[in-house]
């Protein structure tokens, strides 16, 4: 790992599939805020149970990276200020451990694991940190949480930035580099499932996979939460209706401006009809993938023909009915279909599954992401209309567009 500093604080430079990637302090600092972690495995170093209460409020100013979080360490009820890190060395390092403002910090919390030996961190006065690390206690591989906020940042730019740069370039140009731009997106996504995979197994990929798109960007990590706490073969049992895992997260969910077919209560009692209906939908999906015919390695150069020829639309209401009872439809089931089977599909079973999750009808995309192709007159291109494929190809050329990421 390369450390640095920008002037968004610490930077450590990490080898990711493609080359190195940058994850960012504040990153970490959001894993903290938005509890994006297995809170029921949290413990200090010294082995003591650490319950985050409230993570505390978030101090972009001076002095403490939290202010006035409430925990309970080892059973006792702690209430003070979080520092957030890298590493151990950055207390000493950034003279903590002789300021007053950092008096009142009650936690230590590190991205990586303090080197063994290594003597504890103390305040002005000789208290004694008590340090939490996160590394192996985050739900996704590190190089998924930089690619998500880096793409969260990219989105929150206006998408004049990326829209203008598309129309900088003849037609032909601009569908050429959203095509590589989704294929970078493909490659990342069967990436990540390989590696959900290798941790948890096939039917607990498949089962946190689909609570997580479920949960739609507010919700997806008290639905994650909610998925290790109740394991497939448990919920597939019945082990637990939908109002008692409402209640279980509390006040985790985030429930501001979510529409109520989105409510995760809702969500939660269609995913358990889901299971009912289909209780073996692991299984069915890896022998969906392994009949599914032989596709073109590239991209489809016109997806209205694709689609007919490899009578997609069939497919698509045929995995609606084996893959999940008929209780997903819609563009939530177009997500689920190219954010979670077919990655997890051609991660289990080798296929090649590229071109047709690039002529798959589009899921939910932002308004953002409509817009520019609307503009860029993209979606006029004859036998080019709005896929996944293109959806994906505008996130990625986001991410890759020095205007909307300067």
């Amino acid at each position: 790992m390369r450390a640095g500093v920008s002037n968004r604080g610490e930077v450590a430079e990490l080898q990711g599939l493609y080359g190195p990637y940058a994850v960012n302090e504040k990153l970490v600092q959001k894993i903290w805020l938005r509890r994006e972690f297995k809170l029921e495995e949290a413990r200090t170093t010294e082995g003591e149970l650490v319950e985050v209460l409230s993570p505390g409020r978030w101090n972009l100013l001076e002095g403490p990276d939290f202010r006035e979080a409430r925990l309970r360490i080892g059973g006792r009820d702690v209430c003070g200020d979080v520092e957030v890190h890298f590493k151990a060395e950055s207390w000493a390092a950034h003279r903590h451990d002789a300021d007053p403002e950092y008096d009142g910090v009650v936690l230590h919390v590190l991205l990586f694991p303090p080197k063994p030996g290594r003597p504890a961190d103390r305040t002005r006065g000789g208290r004694k940190l008590p340090v939490l690390v996160l590394l192996d206690l985050l739900y996704h591989d590190l190089e998924e949480y930089a690619a998500d906020d880096a793409l969260e940042t990219a989105m929150e730019s206006s998408h004049w930035a990326v829209t203008e740069e598309l129309l900088k370039r003849p037609m032909e140009d601009r569908v050429s580099v959203l095509r590589e731009a989704a294929r970078q997106r493909w490659r990342l996504k069967t990436h990540f499932a390989k590696i959900r995979l290798e941790k948890l197994g096939w039917e607990e990929a498949c089962h946190q996979t689909a609570m997580e798109i479920l949960g739609y960007g507010r919700n997806r990590v008290p639905m994650l939460w909610l998925a290790g706490m109740h394991p497939f073969a448990v919920l597939r049992n019945g082990g637990g209706g939908a109002e008692e895992l409402f209640r279980a997260v509390g006040e985790r969910w985030r429930l501001s401006g979510v529409r109520p077919s989105n409510h995760p209560l809702h969500r939660l009692e269609q995913y358990l009809a889901w299971l009912r209906e289909c209780g073996d939908w692991p299984r069915r999906l890896r022998a969906a993938a392994e009949a599914l015919p032989e596709f073109p390695a590239d991209e489809p150069q016109r997806v209205d023909r694709f689609r007919k020829d490899y009578r997609v639309n069939s497919l698509r209401r045929d995995w609606a009915g084996r893959l999940t009872g008929g209780h997903l439809g819609g563009t939530r089931l177009d997500t689920m279909i190219c954010d979670g089977f077919l990655p997890l599909g051609a991660a289990e079973t080798g296929r090649d599954l590229f071109s047709l999750w690039f002529a798959w009808p589009a899921g939910d995309f932002p308004d953002r992401v409509t817009a520019t192709l609307r503009t860029a007159e993209i979606d006029r291109k004859i036998g080019m209309p709005f896929c996944n494929g293109l959806g994906q190809g505008v996130l990625g050329f986001a991410l890759a567009t020095p205007v909307a990421n300067g």
